[in-house]
């Protein structure tokens, strides 16, 4: 598992930032969408945050574009934001036991859960560490496709949000004029 946390993580790696797959194709791409779903200011306090959106439509590079500009604009430490996925987690006991390894290893500033939503009942775990204090000084990023689920989970975490605003976000894919503007540039 850790191998595969440090694959996840390619910020980790000196010059690593941009060898990311998803940040190598943003530099490749003709396109210069940059979607901003969250400001650099609602990761910098502790809270949980939820990024829905239909599936491909950007929320892993927007994010991992957040990451970039936390790392090279705002001079974090890179170590100190850990991405991780839920894909291949199955069950809340394994996502429990994941996220009190990497916090407990890692000691995240910033947590990025992409796919939270494939673990049913989710919110039991972060709500859980929240509480406990494993999570009580990190800014949770957790992604997902299903709306349902994720609006659902994010719900049922009543007053361990944080001090965020508006701490639940959606991305949509980019509109018709926004792609014919990003074409003539």
């Amino acid at each position: 598992m850790k191998d595969g946390i440090s694959t996840l993580n390619a910020w980790w790696n000196e010059g690593g930032l941009w060898q990311d797959t998803d940040l190598v194709r943003v530099r490749q791409s003709r396109l210069h969408y940059r979607p901003q779903p969250i400001p650099v200011s609602d990761v910098s306090q502790p809270g949980v945050i939820t990024l829905r959106g239909p599936r491909r439509v950007g929320k892993t590079v927007s994010l991992k574009l957040l990451i970039a500009q936390l790392i090279e604009d705002v001079g974090w430490n890179p170590r100190s934001i850990t991405w991780l996925t839920f894909d291949t987690v199955r069950t809340l006991g394994q996502a429990e036991e994941l996220l009190v390894s990497v916090c407990g290893r890692q000691k995240p500033r910033l947590l990025v859960i992409d796919e939270v939503t494939s673990v049913v009942g989710w919110q039991k775990v972060i709500k859980k560490l929240r509480d406990t204090g494993v999570l009580a000084a990190v800014s949770v990023v957790a992604t997902g496709s299903s709306t349902y689920d994720l609006r659902a989970g994010a719900e049922r975490m009543a007053g361990r949000r944080g001090e965020i605003a508006t701490p639940d976000r959606v991305l949509l894919p980019m509109s018709f004029p926004e792609f014919c503007a990003q074409l003539d540039q």
